[in-house]
């Protein structure tokens, strides 16, 4: 037995160095991205998909963005449909991850995703897909607010009431239902339905109301006209860094009733300060994007789906459960240490000379578990490239060529350069227009459905 416990020292230091030395490689991508290095930052996405299989899905939701600031909307769809399906997979979990989870921590498991992840990767593949004809995009428009409902309606909480029923729900999903409706002959009661939900789900929005008058009440668009909508994806979403926080009175309740579910009896102290994840923001990031038409500014983008308060709200609403999952993980490594203690003392009591080694043991042991918890650390892995927000703008044009630049706005000011794209305007129909703009300095080419 004490040589048992000699090779799980040996392992467990092993364990630690490789989490230690572990680094964030989308440090330099999110800088490279930041500063309009789009072809950069694609490829190494690419390289770290390739040689990082269990973290491949992340590294296709980057890619997704990526792409997409590449102009490439088809490689975009292909990559954030397999990151989808794969968190789909990982969302379920499994009890290897869970024991890994608690030998290291969280950043040695499968990358589940935040739940904001889930939801927005099909608001993602919609707007990509429009780019690439809009063959499927109506479908995953629908998935966006099924997935978030799903989530909220399926999440097990035991006896305590359900965090997630604080989520923010997301708007953009109905948005593009509802615009891509409205130009269909029998769409517009589909478009009434959609444009209420958006009405219902973000009554701030600029436009809700005039959108659900004009499908209600008026007409798609004047005669000889087609519409442009401008779709902008704004700022930086936020990304993780690592705290330690104490664990409060919710988080022991949480964890009691975790144990409770699982059968187990065990002593949860209450002064254990924990590493884990908080979000980190943009303080520099555009606030919306003024739009230009043939020389003319017409007005500005409207938010529809602020991602930075959708993630600030989830956390806060879950912030308990991961308190919780630290201080279980935290408990078990201090019971892990004792109980080897516990071992090397029984097989050693009797034997007066091997008392000497046992001892060394022990201290080996304990020396060894406080570095075991000293490097526990929260897994700050998360979709970095996401836009702060998604917001749009409606524009009756005649029919015929246009040039539509976009540029973003700070404190009310534009300051961004120039992203223009010339675009075909068809007589009684949409013609969509993707603008990416992560910084004030502007960003990408905008890219038009025509």
């Amino acid at each position: 037995m004490v040589s048992a416990i000699r090779r799980w020292l040996t392992v467990l230091g092993v364990g630690l160095a490789f989490v230690a030395c572990a680094s964030d490689p989308m440090v330099g991508i999110r800088e490279a991205y930041s500063l309009g290095d789009y072809r950069l930052a694609r490829d190494r996405l690419l390289e770290l998909e390739k040689i990082d299989d269990s973290n491949a899905h992340i590294y296709q939701l980057e890619l997704g963005i990526a792409h997409q600031a590449n102009l490439d909307p088809a490689a975009a769809v292909a990559v954030l449909r397999k990151a989808r399906d794969t968190l789909d997979t990982k969302a379920e979990g499994s009890y290897t991850d869970w024991a890994t989870s608690v030998f290291l921590d969280d950043r040695s498991t499968s990358y589940p995703g935040a739940d904001y992840e889930h939801v927005l990767v099909r608001a993602m593949l919609a707007v990509c897909d429009l780019m690439e004809g809009g063959h499927d995009a109506f479908a995953y428009a629908l998935q966006v607010l099924e997935k978030q409902q799903a989530i909220i309606a399926n999440f097990d909480s035991g006896e305590i009431e359900s965090p997630k029923k604080a989520y923010k729900l997301v708007a953009f999903g109905n948005y593009l239902r509802g615009i891509i409706s409205e130009q269909r002959p029998r769409g517009r009661s589909e478009a009434q339905r959609e444009y209420a939900k958006v009405l219902e789900l973000a009554p701030w929005h600029r436009d809700a109301k005039a959108n659900l008058e004009r499908a209600t009440n008026g007409r798609f668009c004047l005669p000889g006209h087609g519409v442009v909508q401008v779709l902008a994806m704004v700022g930086r979403a936020p990304f993780r860094v690592e705290v330690r926080e104490q664990a409060t009175s919710d988080a022991l309740a949480v964890a009691q009733l975790i144990w409770a579910v699982k059968k187990r009896q065990i002593f949860v102290p209450i002064n254990v300060p924990v590493p884990i994840p908080a979000l980190a923001f943009y303080r520099e990031n555009p606030e919306t994007v003024a739009v230009f038409i043939d020389g003319k500014r017409v007005g500005q983008t409207a938010l529809i789906t602020d991602v930075e308060e959708t993630a600030r709200v989830e956390f806060d609403a879950m912030r308990s459960w991961v308190l919780a999952r630290g201080v279980i993980r935290r408990t078990l490594k201090a019971a892990v240490v004792e109980g080897s203690k516990e071992v090397v003392t029984h097989n050693t009591s009797e034997r007066r000379e091997r008392r000497g080694e046992a001892d060394l043991l022990r201290v080996g042991i304990d020396v060894l578990g406080n570095i075991w918890a000293a490097t526990e650390g929260a897994d700050l892995r998360c979709w970095n490239l996401l836009p702060a927000s998604f917001q749009a703008m409606r524009v009756e044009l005649p029919e015929g060529e246009h040039d539509v630049v976009l540029r973003a706005i700070r404190n009310g000011r534009v300051v961004g350069g120039e992203q223009r794209v010339r675009v075909r305007v068809h007589a009684g129909y949409n013609t969509f227009v993707l603008g990416m703009t992560p910084t004030q300095a502007g960003g990408p080419p905008p890219m038009s459905s025509r």
